[in-house]
């Protein structure tokens, strides 16, 4: 059901995964690819997960489909029909798409330097109902489509090789993020929109993390913990709760243009902090204690290098796609559970 909504949202991704696979096939066709070669390069999932050489310039898209639907506190399921006897709303299903473009500019062999910037799109359709007597609800009376697009926080990243032995490279991720989304999104009718269909955080984070990674003969293989700790509250008075993820990945080459892989991911999200502007009573996802999360996902994907029909300075192109699917969500309060993410990119470096 929930694939059925992605397929009927406009959306960018649609048109950009045409895109390269034709252009996938029209330079398969053209193009000698027995001089290409897959560098072992993570999933297109991981970001900031290996070093260049010197000099190179990449620049890279990824588009990014995440749904949501049904609720569930803790581990446990809800009905529509108990969220509305406390709340005036109750969440439905929610799509969100990002299209994000990065920019990496490699100064020293030992150095990248990264810049990131994302342009996102949230779809949210709400259930209400009547109130009755004592604070409860009654009676179904419609649905509530709400929805948010703009450009979300920029980030900027630097990966320095700390360590470097046989077959292995251990990277330091310093990173930081700067509050350029908005939180201050509102509906049709006026109201702030509830947290998960703002923007941005609205506070500058802290990035750091540690990225180790390997390669041998046609396996490539690493691992990361990356975090965002928000510094402050944001002008509306709260601040995101602090996240960590650990993901864990191996792929494996199945010639010099094609190569597939597996991870897993961990990740963790506390709730928010500090007193919100939002009616609490309004639905659960306007609740600062209904935000956090911890959540085990397993994702597939597969990687492409795409010929270059000409000689020049742009020497590999690379078309890569992901499925993540949750396999464990322990949820803070009340939520709408995550039910798959697709992901795919495309990136090209100059040398």
């Amino acid at each position: 059901m929930l694939f059925k909504k992605f397929c009927r949202q406009p959306n960018i991704l649609v048109v950009t995964l045409s895109i390269s696979l034709f252009l996938l096939t029209l330079s398969v066709t053209l193009a000698d690819i027995s001089t290409l070669h897959l560098d072992g390069d993570a999933p297109i999932g991981v970001t900031a997960n290996h070093g260049h050489k010197a000099g190179d310039v990449m620049f890279s898209y990824r588009g990014t489909v995440i749904g949501w639907q049904a609720l569930q506190s803790g581990t446990d399921t809800l009905e529509t029909a108990d969220v509305l006897k406390d709340y005036m709303l109750a969440p439905k299903y929610m799509i969100t798409s990002t299209q994000m473009y990065s920019a990496i500019y490699v100064p020293h062999d030992h150095i990248t330097l990264m810049a990131i910037m994302n342009y996102r799109e949230h779809i949210m359709q709400m259930e209400g109902s009547y109130q009755q007597e004592g604070g409860h609800q009654k009676q179904s009376v419609g649905i509530y489509n709400l929805d948010s697009e703009g450009f979300g926080d920029i980030k900027f990243d630097a990966q320095v090789s700390l360590l470097k032995k046989g077959h292995l490279t251990l990277i330091g991720n310093i990173g930081v993020s700067l509050p350029s989304g908005s939180i201050a999104k509102t509906g049709d009718d006026g109201r702030m929109l509830p947290y998960p269909m703002q923007l941005g955080s609205g506070s500058y984070e802290a990035c750091p993390g540690i990225t180790l990674f390997g390669t041998k003969e046609d396996w490539s293989y690493g691992s990361q913990l990356l975090s965002s700790l928000p510094l402050h509250q944001n002008a509306r008075k709260y601040r995101h709760g602090n996240t960590f993820t650990v993901t864990a990945w191996s792929t494996q080459r199945v010639n010099n243009w094609f190569q597939f892989g597996g991870r897993l991911l961990f990740s963790h999200k506390a709730t928010f902090s500090s007193d919100p502007e939002l009616n609490q009573n309004r639905s659960p996802i306007h609740q600062i204690d209904s935000q956090g999360n911890t959540q085990l996902d397993i994702a597939i994907s597969t990687d492409f290098m795409i010929p270059t029909l000409t000689r020049g300075p742009l020497q590999r192109n690379r078309l890569a796609f992901e499925l993540q699917i949750p396999v464990y969500q322990n949820l803070t309060g009340i939520q709408l559970m995550n039910r798959l993410q697709f992901t795919a990119g495309c990136q090209f470096v100059f040398r």
